[in-house]
């Protein structure tokens, strides 16, 4: 991680305009443990990309592991609004769901992410 910083921090300075190195950057932060990192990363790539699904899937799963379960949820359906197909999101949205006690939307949206990704057996 702490070579990976100043290094993003060049990448990022070389290509100020590039959402999707953001992007990047952002789930690598992520996996690091720097959510909050992450989250200041993806709101960058998401004012560039405001249609980017995938970021937004993140931006929610980061939200989420930081307790900010409302608006990970927003994040989750402006990225299916977006990507109608995108099962993680849609399993990722049922899952939070789910923890907000709303069960039957949970289960609307793990029946989407199925019918997204039939063959997926993460989904089964």
């Amino acid at each position: 991680m702490t070579l990976f910083a100043p290094l993003s921090r060049a990448a990022l300075r070389v290509a100020p305009k590039d959402a999707a190195l953001r992007y990047a950057c952002a789930d690598f932060l992520h996996e690091c443990g720097c959510g909050a990192a992450a989250v200041d990363v993806l709101e960058e790539a998401l004012r560039l990309a405001p249609d980017f699904p995938r970021a937004h899937n993140l931006m929610a799963i980061a939200l989420a592991d930081l307790g900010n379960t409302p608006a990970a949820i927003e994040h989750l359906r402006q990225a299916v609004t977006l990507h109608p197909t995108l099962a993680a999101a849609w399993a990722n949205l049922g899952l939070l769901l789910k923890s907000e006690n709303q069960f039957d939307a949970a289960v609307a949206a793990y029946d989407t992410a199925l019918l997204s990704c039939p063959n997926d057996p993460q989904f089964h």
